[in-house]
């Protein structure tokens, strides 16, 4: 890893979270980029809108499936800066309709798409790869200023 690839990743990071609500896309590309990321959080190999496919038919497309220094693999979703994360209510605490769907979206439809065997056999078959059942899911939304962090994690306890 070179100094000079993480300063330029960051500079370029910074410039997308000040500019005016950048689109998902502009933040994949910035991901793609700057694989000097991925390896500074311990992946090895990384697999960009992998597609998970039953008999050729796409299900769905992930932003990223990144293996780690172990060998297991993980599946991370991006999402925009400016998405609302927990809503406060008087009796209890609950995520926004769009976070929850988000949650849902990675812990659910892709993590739960390698369960099936014949899922993880059509998977290696276009990618060369063993992916492990219910590989773990990494959700990065929303800014973390202001959010209790303790409460979200809770929250999401047993579900990514």
């Amino acid at each position: 890893m070179q100094r000079v690839d993480l300063e330029h990743a960051i500079i370029a990071l910074e410039s997308l979270m000040n500019s005016d609500s950048p689109n998902e896309s502009v933040f994949q590309e910035w991901f793609e980029d700057h694989g000097v990321i991925f390896e500074l959080l311990g992946y090895q190999r990384v697999l960009a809108h992998p597609q998970l496919t039953e008999d050729g038919v796409i299900l769905y497309t992930p932003d990223f499936l990144a293996q780690r220094l172990d060998g297991l693999w993980e599946i991370i979703e991006i999402k925009r800066p400016d998405t609302a994360v927990l809503r406060d209510t008087v009796r209890r605490r609950t995520f926004y309709a769009d976070m929850n769907s988000y949650v849902s979206q990675t812990s659910l439809d892709y993590s739960k798409y390698f369960n099936d065997r014949s899922h993880r056999g059509e998977f290696k078959a276009r990618y060369g790869v063993d992916v492990q059942e219910s590989p773990d899911s990494i959700l990065i939304a929303g800014r973390s200023d202001g959010l209790e962090r303790q409460v979200v994690h809770g929250m999401l306890s047993g579900r990514v």
